[in-house]
């Protein structure tokens, strides 16, 4: 015995499937991103424990965060694909080896939305959400300005006309 489909009965179930499908699409979002605004360095992984996906995915973080991506697997890629006018974000020149990293610093508020390219179909996507007020690491100087070249000095020093003395003497004579 065949059972036939009324219209309604068609109508009834594409609806409930779009509501279910849309709460789904909502679930995530800057309300569910982990919050890390205040902290000036933030880490996520890339392809950790073999999946394919960025841990976490979703962050939300303050003006001046440096976000680090390291690759715990190689082959994949940090490229933005939405970011806000005036953002500056490139992403990664190419894959990432494993134990390599990406590092950018987030200066204009708003959304930033990435993949890895070769893993997009697999959902290795990922949103940053920047917010308005600034980290400053150096609570000392307020008007220092952040270098962007990613280049990594165990010193941690900046391209800021101070410099830093490793036998921390302090100079009194301003």
């Amino acid at each position: 015995m065949r059972e036939t489909l009324t219209r309604r009965d068609v109508v009834t179930a594409v609806g409930v499937s779009t509501a279910v499908a849309v709460a789904g699409c909502l679930s995530d979002g800057e309300d569910d991103a982990l919050d890390h605004t205040g902290e000036p360095h933030l880490e996520i992984a890339v392809g950790d424990d073999g999946e394919d996906a960025f841990d976490p995915h979703e962050v939300r973080v303050s003006q001046g965060t440096m976000v680090h991506w390291v690759a715990a697997s190689s082959g994949h890629t940090v490229v933005p694909t939405d970011q806000p006018d005036g953002g500056g974000w490139d992403g990664s020149d190419g894959p990432i080896d494993e134990g390599d990293e990406h590092v950018f610093t987030f200066e204009t508020p708003g959304e930033y939305e990435f993949v890895c390219e070769p893993h997009e179909e697999g959902d290795m996507v990922g949103t940053v959400y920047v917010e308005e007020g600034h980290v400053d690491d150096h609570s000392h100087d307020d008007d220092h300005s952040h270098d962007d070249d990613h280049s990594h000095d165990d010193d941690h020093s900046h391209d800021d006309d101070h410099s830093h003395d490793d036998d921390h003497s302090h100079d009194d004579d301003h």
